[in-house]
């Protein structure tokens, strides 16, 4: 099997296209410095027209951020519940901070 690494870390802000053709990709999806996935936290319904609230076992929800998978942000607030039905359908990533640990949840924007 062969493998490609693509690697970023010194280009620019921008738009990027990847074609592959005949080959199954595997893409990662987070960024050096990213949190990684929560397992202590959940986003529920998930997924959702756009309305979710971040479930935790033991910590409150600080701020959070919702990003789309091109990195931009889309909506921000705090505490566990998230309002984003003004967002098109599709995968986003829920980041935010709890008192003692960051988190990154994804979410996925259903059509209503």
């Amino acid at each position: 099997r062969d493998a490609i690494a693509v690697r970023l870390e010194d280009a620019a802000w921008g738009d990027y296209a990847l074609e592959v053709l005949d080959a199954t990709l595997e893409v990662p999806l987070s960024v050096a410095g990213d949190p990684a996935p929560s397992t202590h936290l959940l986003a529920v319904p998930n997924p959702s027209t756009g309305r979710f609230c971040i479930v935790s076992d033991s910590e409150a929800v600080g701020e959070w951020r919702v990003f789309d998978a091109r990195g931009r942000l889309w909506q921000q607030g705090a505490g566990p519940d998230v309002d984003v039905t003004g967002c098109p359908a599709g995968v986003y990533f829920l980041l935010g901070q709890t008192p003692f640990n960051p988190f990154r949840i994804p979410i996925l924007i259903q059509t209503p």
